[in-house]
């Protein structure tokens, strides 16, 4: 079954196409991972599917109802259902990592002041961030940070999370464990997880659905093996471009 479905997405800023007829079903429960060369619309993607912007042109059905038609409460509505990691984190930098955490639940819910902090604590537990709930944001390292953003993505138990190059700056040791957290994050709380990068090899480890954006159109998906093995030059370019420069950058590293 398939959560979200885009239809013929067109999006420019002036004279610079962007999106050129993205189309793209995403199925529901699963990891699905939209790669592409940085720079080639991705996270204008991935703002369209939020509801941060509208398309020129185009549908986007979440669960049958199309965002783009909808009005700002309605959009607000299903907005509720979705968590985002975005790029660089977007931590409040003053509040603690505990408030971070908890600032949705309080802006949102009712639940009882020791509701909250029984889930933010399990959350920091499983996240393994457990005694940095005191921590300001320029006290912890680049993956902790990360890690805070994904428990704040992750504390509304949301039936959809995006991700916006979750391991982006990150050293290939911590980008492992990230990668980790989401794949047992996932598999526990049972989410659908539509996550954006350019990662190559490495978020194959967690994908379970694969899209390849080039040119501003969906050129290749399907199962990772399947896109893998895909014929197409784009593909096969981009993917083999992208191992040889994370070789290259770790080559350099040691």
């Amino acid at each position: 079954m398939d959560i979200i479905k885009c239809y013929d997405i067109f999006k420019a800023f002036g004279d610079q196409n962007v999106l050129n007829g993205v189309n793209l079903n995403i199925p529901k429960g699963k990891i699905t991972v939209v790669m592409g060369a940085s720079g080639g619309g991705k996270s204008v993607f991935l703002k369209h599917l939020i509801g941060l912007l509208k398309p020129d042109q185009g549908r986007i059905l979440i669960d049958g109802n199309d965002i783009t038609r909808l009005g700002r409460r309605e959009l607000m509505e299903i907005r509720s259902r979705f968590g985002v990691l975005f790029q660089g984190g977007a931590l409040f930098d003053s509040m603690n990592v505990y408030d971070n955490i908890a600032f949705p639940l309080r802006e949102k819910t009712t639940l009882s002041l020791k509701q909250i902090a029984d889930k933010v604590k399990e959350l920091l537990e499983q996240l393994k961030l457990t005694g940095m709930g005191d921590k300001f944001p320029d006290e912890i390292s680049g993956g902790m940070k990360k890690r805070v953003a994904l428990a704040r993505a992750l504390i509304m138990d949301p039936e959809i999370i995006f991700f916006d190059e979750p391991v982006a700056g990150l050293d290939p040791i911590m980008m492992w464990n990230i990668f980790g957290l989401i794949k047992s994050t996932h598999e526990q709380k049972k989410y659908t997880a539509v996550i954006v990068s350019h990662d190559i090899p490495h978020i194959f480890s967690i994908a379970e659905y694969v899209a390849m954006l080039h040119k501003g159109k969906i050129v290749a998906c399907g199962q990772p093996d399947e896109v893998i093995s895909s014929p197409l030059k784009e593909v096969q370019s981009f993917i083999n471009a992208e191992k040889w420069h994370n070789n290259q950058v770790e080559y350099e590293k040691n």
